[in-house]
């Protein structure tokens, strides 16, 4: 992961709080049918309502790109369902 392991550590913590909403969204945006990738909609619009963008654009985007983030927006998932 291209992500630094301190940038992860702001993400996973950032996310922590709102763990518990993600099944009840993944569940609405799977009925709105507005999506191409479920999973990764989920993780973007989770990472949204966690106010990470601001923390993205001011530290993430000088090394990493979209598809970085996404990675350990994955991987973050992952921790916290564990």
């Amino acid at each position: 992961m291209k992500i630094k392991p301190e940038h992860f550590n702001q993400i996973v913590e950032a996310l922590r709080p709102l763990a518990d909403k993600i099944p009840a969204h993944r569940e609405a945006v799977r009925e709105s049918g507005k999506f191409q990738d479920l999973e990764k909609r989920v993780r973007w619009d989770w990472a949204h309502a966690a106010g990470l963008t601001p923390f993205f654009c001011r530290e993430i985007y000088d090394y990493a790109n979209d598809d970085h983030i996404d990675t350990a927006l994955r991987a973050a998932v992952k921790v916290l369902a564990s």
